[in-house]
């Protein structure tokens, strides 16, 4: 219980950082299409890591010479032996503060590179996926639709809950892919 009431202060903050950086409204056209690089946050839940996989090896196919960021929590070693050619992240507890919000190193670390879309591959909201959207930035933030995201991503995919997890993440890159 006290751990959900820290995710939700967490998430409350991380979306104040993303109501603070609103965007105008903007034509997707070619957005995704165009793109040359790209971080996707890999699900906290590590049953769902492995279901992501095939939807990473097809972002792997469209943002190839290490232009495709992953950060992972928990065991990266799922994804990390069964992707090449891109930037694994790996994100430890100390690297993540009492909120289960990213410290500025790891902050820092992603703001090294430039990225054209974000990708959340969470069902729902975490404070760390909210935290780096919010944080970092890029025309194109993506993730689930639920009632906090709406600060944090300019593209929200609503899908039926009661479809399988792995239907749902490709159902987001599909969407993806048609602009």
């Amino acid at each position: 219980m006290i751990e959900d009431i820290r995710k939700n202060i967490g998430i409350f903050l991380a979306r104040l950082q993303g109501l603070r950086r609103r965007h105008e409204q903007m034509n997707f056209t070619g957005v995704y299409s165009h793109a040359r690089s790209a971080l996707f946050i890999a699900p906290n839940e590590e049953g769902h890591r492995l279901l992501v996989l095939d939807v990473l090896r097809k972002a792997q196919q469209q943002f190839q010479g290490n232009a495709l960021t992953i950060v992972t929590t928990g065991s990266s070693g799922k994804l990390s032996g069964r992707l090449k050619q891109c930037t694994m992240v790996p994100v430890g507890d100390e690297q993540v503060n009492f909120f289960f919000l990213p410290n500025k190193n790891l902050l820092r670390q992603l703001r090294e590179r430039r990225y054209d879309v974000i990708v959340d591959l969470n069902l729902s909201v975490t404070p760390l996926a909210a935290s780096i959207c919010a944080a970092i930035e890029s025309p194109l933030k993506a993730g689930f639709s639920s009632p906090r995201s709406d600060a944090l991503y300019n593209l929200q995919l609503q899908s039926a809950l009661e479809r399988e997890p792995k239907a749902r993440y490709e159902q987001l890159l599909r969407t993806l892919a048609m602009f």
